[in-house]
């Protein structure tokens, strides 16, 4: 612990409550604390705290979560310093693209993966290619989240940026192809498997996921949630004696039994009984979501409707 943390700038002093003056002795300890605080003596003179107070006014403004437009505007011209000294180091293309990227301006964000698609096309490097996709779905999310702002506010009006619908359907296939090239270039890639094989899932392409998703199953983080993923796939393919088997093995080789992801497998088993025909397998199942979480998607109304079926007569 630094010695100033246990001075007490009162101890040991005492004076008359109409006296103005501080001893000279109280004041000289306070300017000597000063100096030990502030760094001013040996080493650390006066332009050296001022250069160690900007240095971590910078780091704070970068840490924080919303940078401000001044400190966004630095870090541009930084990396452009650091591009002209050096070129050709990659640390320094991300550097900047980053930058441009975090100013949220369009045309920064297309200058920013216009460099890194021009790097990559010219170094044949991936690396440049993947972060070039993954800042035109950032720019394409952010568009989504203003132009929904602005039909929000203005229900009537139009958005000059484009509608939510059509700018979400412009994300959906720049990921697509995005992690398209993931895998193709990252064989390995688990997380891009799994990332590609959501985006073939909605495009109903169920033959292209399933393969992806049983890789994935290799990754932990994603192994249930694959598993969950497969079901369904086989579910929409009609498969649901399959579909039944792998939600059943995902539920038992999950240890929490009621979490948003054990409702959801639950959810998906319940259905494909449904699907199948099986109203009694189906109900149990709704049934142990309800009595957790009543309020769960639709599950108090499946039950409901299940169960008013099994007491209406059978015709003789």
């Amino acid at each position: 612990m630094d010695d100033s943390e246990g001075i007490s700038l009162t101890e040991g002093f005492s004076w008359d409550d109409d006296s103005s003056a501080l001893p000279d002795e109280f004041k000289d300890l306070t300017a000597e604390l000063t100096m030990v605080r502030g760094k001013y003596d040996g080493e650390g003179d006066f332009r050296k705290s001022i250069k160690d107070r900007e240095s971590q006014e910078k780091l704070h403004g970068q840490a924080g979560v919303v940078k401000t437009e001044d400190y966004r505007a630095g870090a541009v011209a930084d990396a452009r310093k650091k591009i002209a000294e050096n070129p050709d180091l990659p640390a320094n293309i991300f550097e900047l693209a980053d930058a441009l990227s975090d100013l949220e301006d369009e045309q920064a964000e297309n200058d920013a993966i216009a460099l890194l698609e021009s790097t990559y096309k010219t170094r044949s490097d991936f690396s440049f290619g993947k972060r070039a996709g993954e800042l035109r779905i950032k720019q394409l999310k952010r568009k989504i989240r203003e132009a929904r702002a602005t039909a929000a506010a203005n229900p009537d009006g139009e958005t000059a940026g484009g509608l939510p619908e059509e700018l979400s359907a412009q994300l959906h296939d720049a990921e697509l192809e995005h992690y398209r090239l993931c895998v193709k270039n990252y064989p390995t890639d688990l997380s891009a498997k799994y990332d590609y094989a959501i985006r073939l899932i909605a495009d109903k392409q169920y033959d292209q996921a399933i393969p992806l998703l049983q890789q994935a199953q290799r990754d932990p983080r994603r192994k249930i949630a694959a598993m969950n993923k497969v079901g369904l796939c086989f579910a929409e393919k009609g498969w649901l004696d399959d579909a039944i088997d792998v939600y059943n093995k995902a539920i038992n080789s999950y240890e929490i039994k009621e979490d948003a992801v054990a409702k959801e497998l639950r959810y998906n088993l319940g259905n494909a009984y449904e699907q199948q025909g099986d109203a009694d397998k189906a109900l149990d199942v709704y049934r142990k979501i309800a009595q957790f979480d009543f309020a769960y998607k639709d599950v108090s109304e499946r039950v409901d409707k299940l169960r008013a079926s099994k007491k209406k007569p059978t015709s003789q």
